[in-house]
């Protein structure tokens, strides 16, 4: 089944086969989790937008329309999920203003960290543009198909 493209797959967990649906949370995990880590910066928050992503695919995967790839539609899927996190979370807490180290005497971080913390202070668009672009490669056509 593993060999099987993403539309048949989806056409068969629509016929009630769920290990086809399990097949493509295999193909499409490590991507998923990925940009919701690069969003939320969070590795435990990401992997819970990630199984969000997942289930809120899988309950909706009659309005999947296999005209488009099942790639680009679990990405927006993820996206939005990844930007409702966030804005449960700046509901919560501001984010952090500084760039300190995690000792506090003002070195500077290393450059994965510094990274994502520049990243956590952009706007959600800015940052899944920069995303999208810069950490999974996508194509300009692609990212905007995810964005709408």
């Amino acid at each position: 089944m593993v060999h099987l493209d993403d539309t048949t797959l989806v056409q068969r967990t629509l016929e009630g086969d769920r290990n086809a649906f399990g097949v493509l949370v295999e193909r499409y995990q490590a991507q998923v989790f990925t940009i919701a880590l690069r969003m939320l910066g969070d590795r435990e928050e990401a992997e819970d937008v990630a199984q969000g992503a997942f289930l809120k695919a899988y309950e909706k995967l009659s309005s999947f329309d296999p005209r488009y790839k099942f790639f680009s539609w679990i990405y927006r899927i993820a996206h939005n999920e990844s930007v409702n996190a966030i804005e449960r979370r700046s509901r919560m807490q501001g984010l952090d203003e500084g760039l300190e180290s995690k000792d506090g005497h003002g070195e500077s971080p290393d450059l994965p960290e510094l990274v994502q913390k520049c990243l956590a202070k952009l706007d959600v668009d800015h940052r899944s543009v920069l995303v999208l672009k810069y950490v999974q490669d996508l194509p300009y056509e692609e990212i905007a198909t995810i964005l709408g």
